[in-house]
């Protein structure tokens, strides 16, 4: 039912409005909802749109229009000053926060084998991983904290890394190996 062929209804009353709102609600939503992306902010545009037409009512003049044309003017004034005002707001994006994102679980999981790994390895072996790798230290101010030789700082920091190498690597086969926990 349209009410193109009939005279307008008194969109002034409570029961014009409702027949307006039946008859012509769904397509205005419609518009509405291709324009602004949302059916829920179409909605709300809508009944905007319906509201000002109430109040307004006395302003329709059905010798200068439709009144679909005089709604959809309503709706179209409504949706310019939608986008005005998105546009006048600065834009933001949503925080997301994750507990831990992949690479800070691998590094996490990484410094969990190397820990393991470091209480695997004999005391002189941590020792020299400790200063050398960790503390950036020279060989010989090692060699000069440790009381030895620069040639025995080399020799058991090489030893460290070719036992942590192996232990490394055999956590990681353990790790394959375990079935995964559901």
């Amino acid at each position: 039912m349209t009410l193109a062929n009939q005279t307008a209804p008194d969109i002034g009353t409570e029961d014009g409005l409702r027949d307006v709102l039946r008859v012509y609600g769904p397509e205005l939503r419609s518009f509405a909802a291709r324009r602004l992306g949302s059916w829920v902010a179409a909605e709300d545009v809508v009944q905007e749109t319906m509201l000002r037409a109430w109040r307004k009512a006395d302003r329709f003049d059905p010798a200068r229009g439709t009144l679909r044309g005089w709604l959809y003017a309503i709706l179209r004034n409504l949706l310019v000053d939608v986008a005005r005002s998105a546009a006048s707001r600065p834009r933001t994006s949503p925080l997301e926060t994750d507990v831990a994102e992949p690479d800070q679980i691998d590094a996490l999981i990484a410094s969990l084998t190397m820990a393991g790994a470091m209480r695997r390895l004999s005391a002189e072996h941590r020792e020299v991983v400790y200063f050398c790798e960790l503390g950036q230290r020279p060989h010989a101010e090692v060699a000069r904290l440790l009381g030895v030789p620069v040639g025995t700082v080399r020799s058991r920091l090489f030893y460290a890394r070719e036992a942590l190498k192996l232990v490394i690597e055999e956590t990681r086969r353990e790790r394959t190996r375990r079935p995964a926990a559901a």
